[in-house]
């Protein structure tokens, strides 16, 4: 069994032993308030909701193919909770840090697999230093920072218009649910007087008014569930992606400065 903080720990193992590797985002812990605040549901959904959101994270770094390598996801999956712990409190080694060239090559495959539909496979020769690099995708870190800065607007303001269409369905649900128990009421008062068509129609509309509220209830529950999933995942992929070209761009911008000099 893995808790939550076991997945942080993980994930910022693999962001150390990988520096130049976008690694896959886990749903925040405050995902929590922002989906009660939208679909307004008890803890169950909510719960299930993350589970489902971990595990594709694990799938996710699973498919990597720099990231399934790793020894540390390899004890996350086998090793038994007492195991497991022992390791975390080990203290961490002293490994020697890769070089910038393969910083670069990792960084250009694992971003140039992130913003493009179609992957592409890592490049295979790299030279640093003096001589120039080989072209590869992402060789403009800016250009590739301003692209996931555009991403993440566009993300929020598609969520913001998620939560205006919720806000109007809940509305809706609840329009029909008065409705529906106004008719029922109607037809049982109907009823007192005359035993005919009427009150049994007035009512029959009252209740299927009533479900057809529940169905815009559920509707609206379930829908959010997957968008916001799926939007979280892809607004923390974005700030993952600025996150790793962060320090490239310094590098670049620093080497600018040197050269002016």
């Amino acid at each position: 069994v893995r808790r939550y903080n076991d997945f942080v720990w993980l994930r910022n193992q693999l962001l150390e032993q990988h520096p130049g590797v976008i690694v896959p985002p886990i749903p925040d812990k405050a995902i929590k308030g922002t989906l009660e605040k939208l679909v307004m549901m008890n803890a169950t959904p909510l719960l299930e909701y993350r589970q489902r959101a971990l595990r594709k994270f694990l799938v996710r770094v699973g498919a990597h193919p720099i990231l399934c390598t790793s020894d540390t996801l390899r004890g996350f999956l086998e090793l038994n909770e007492e195991e497991f712990n022992r390791r975390k409190e080990v203290p961490k080694k002293k490994e020697s840090a890769p070089t910038f060239g393969q910083r670069f090559k990792e960084l250009s495959f694992s971003v140039s697999k992130s913003l493009s539909a179609q992957p592409t496979p890592p490049p295979t020769t790299m030279s640093f230093g003096a001589e120039s690099a080989e072209a590869t995708p992402c060789e403009n870190w800016t250009e590739a920072n301003n692209y996931a800065d555009q991403l993440e607007r566009s993300l929020i303001l598609l969520r913001e218009r998620i939560e205006l269409l919720i806000r109007r369905r809940r509305e809706t649900s609840v329009a029909l649910l008065e409705f529906g128990k106004s008719f029922v009421k109607v037809g049982e008062i109907e009823s007192s007087y005359e035993d005919g068509a009427l009150p049994k129609a007035l009512v029959h509309v009252g209740h299927h008014s009533e479900h057809l509220s529940i169905v815009y209830q559920e509707q609206a529950d379930n829908e959010t569930i997957q968008v916001v999933e799926t939007i979280g995942y892809y607004v923390g992929l974005a700030n993952a992606i600025k996150d790793v070209i962060k320090p490239f761009r310094k590098k670049k911008k620093k080497k600018k400065k040197s050269t002016l000099r």
